[in-house]
């Protein structure tokens, strides 16, 4: 006998389906709180991933401690562009967060300024002194290293 489409998978009460209709709530209705931000500014959920199936197929169940992450957080939500995240990894991945390439990493400024041993609003007050990235970036980088030599 042939499946309907409307089979139960006996996941409606997981972590891995209340992150899998977020995601679709998010992008296809215009009701939903966080829509502007997702569906409103041209986000949308691959054709696989509109069933949940599909979408536990390419993702698996959600690791405890992680949620659903666009790697690309101005791409879309499908299997080359989403990873399971850690809080912290998020909040690095966010589209605001201002980026520096320091010895081959590309981390966020906050990240940056731990690892030379200064507040990320030294680097912002630099930035806002009319500096570019690169020469904040080396400053501090040459700072930190004549701090450990020192």
């Amino acid at each position: 006998m042939p499946r309907s489409n409307n089979y139960q998978h006996g996941m409606t009460a997981s972590a891995t389906y209340y992150t899998w209709s977020n995601m679709k709530k998010r992008c296809l209705n215009p009701r939903n709180d966080n829509y502007a931000y997702y569906g409103g500014r041209g986000i949308s959920v691959c054709k696989e991933w509109l069933r949940f199936t599909g979408f536990l197929e390419d993702m698996g169940e959600r690791p405890e401690g992680k949620t659903l992450d666009r790697k690309d957080s101005n791409g879309n939500y499908c299997k080359l562009n989403c990873r399971w995240s850690t809080k912290k990894e998020q909040m690095v991945n966010r589209r605001n967060n201002r980026m520096v390439s320091y010895k081959g990493q590309r981390m966020c400024f906050s990240d940056f300024a731990k690892s030379v041993g200064c507040l990320p609003q030294s680097l912002y007050n630099r930035i806002a002194e009319g500096w570019t990235e690169e020469q904040t970036v080396e400053y501090y980088a040459n700072k930190q290293a004549v701090r450990l030599e020192g």
